[in-house]
């Protein structure tokens, strides 16, 4: 895992030392506590501590929704709160999950990013519109 903004790179030891859950597990810790830097909305009411403790008892935001009805006797604060909220936000649950998830099967231009570098501006805006990458394109 890479932190951009800070220009570090964490391997599965230090992602478990930082957020408590394996580096796999990141979209669906996102999908529980959210992220406001990046308007990832997450569970309105669960902190990390939570989405740590679900995961590490459950291993996937499937699990804990298939299994929502043994989070009311977790040792957790205020656990019946917390399923409720988990009930009421499920659809926020699993489309901040999917916001948090790197994309990585967008179609490439023939030739690589070397053709794309080679493309006139006009073709490489279209084909940036087409994906619907909206700040790269406006940069071009």
């Amino acid at each position: 895992v890479f932190d951009y903004a800070k220009g570090e790179r964490f391997d599965k030891t230090a992602v478990r030392k930082k957020l408590g859950v394996d580096p796999e597990q990141i979209p669906d810790f996102l999908g529980l506590a959210g992220d406001p830097v990046d308007c990832i909305p997450g569970v309105r009411g669960l902190g990390q501590k939570t989405a740590t403790a679900l995961l590490g008892k459950f291993r996937s935001l499937e699990a804990i929704y298939e299994n929502l009805h043994k989070v009311s006797a977790m040792p957790l604060r205020g656990a019946q709160g917390v399923a409720e909220k988990l009930a009421e936000q499920k659809e926020v649950a699993f489309l901040s999950r999917r916001l948090a998830t790197v994309v990585c099967d967008i179609p490439r231009p023939k030739g690589g990013v070397a053709a794309l570098q080679r493309r006139s501006p006009r073709a490489s805006r279209a084909w940036l519109a087409k994906l619907g990458l909206r700040r790269l394109h406006d940069r071009l």
